[in-house]
């Protein structure tokens, strides 16, 4: 499976998956039913920041990957100022934003295998409720790495475009893009597979009579 895991010394690489990925749920709630001022996105982007220091990537390294999301936080912005105010669109899109960010840094400091079994732990009891843990932590993992790899995936395609000399275009980006992230679809498949995971839910054939 795909990982964004970048190895580092930090507390935060140090810290089991398990507390981070409660830690992610609450910040993520907190920021949904609080953050509809500016003031309050203010602390929570300052905070992000200083998460992001702190796990000793850098500064450039944030900006980078904040700059990776860049596609995302238009196709939010646009249709937002089409039917909402300035002020409505600056709050939704900078909750989702900074909701990424604190996403990616978990992603970052990670690696995907221990978040599955930080999942599955804390899931385990709710088993006899006909909870499948190993199915909601191969999904989970995947839906908080979704977000960085298809914007690695358009800073990979303009990257390879300014190589070869060619102006970076969203009409020359878009069918690379969607080849890559097919591509990872089928990564995401053979993984789900390789873990017993499968759609199919074809009944069995009822065996003839000799």
């Amino acid at each position: 499976m795909f990982s964004l895991y970048r190895p580092g010394t930090s507390i935060l690489h140090r810290i089991n998956g398990g507390p981070k990925i409660v830690a992610l749920a609450v910040i993520v709630l907190l920021i949904s039913i609080f953050g509809r001022s500016y003031f309050v996105l203010a602390i929570a982007a300052i905070a992000m920041v200083v998460t992001y220091l702190f796990a000793g990537f850098g500064f450039k390294s944030f900006l980078r990957d904040l700059w990776q999301t860049r596609w995302l936080a238009l196709l939010m912005v646009v249709p937002q100022l089409i039917f909402l105010t300035l002020e409505q669109t600056v709050v939704n899109s900078g909750r989702v934003l900074i909701s990424v960010m604190f996403a990616t840094l978990l992603s970052l400091t990670t690696k995907t295998s221990d978040m599955m079994i930080a999942i599955e732990c804390v899931l385990g009891p709710f088993r006899r409720f006909g909870v499948a843990p190993e199915v909601v932590a191969l999904l989970l993992s995947i839906t908080i790495t979704t977000i960085p790899v298809l914007a690695g995936f358009v800073n990979q395609v303009r990257l390879a475009q300014v190589a070869r000399g060619a102006r970076p275009r969203l009409s020359r980006t878009a069918v690379p893009v969607l080849v890559l992230a097919l591509k990872h679809a089928d990564e995401m498949a053979d993984a789900m597979a390789a873990r017993g995971v499968t759609t199919d839910r074809a009944p069995a054939k009822p065996k003839q009579k000799a």
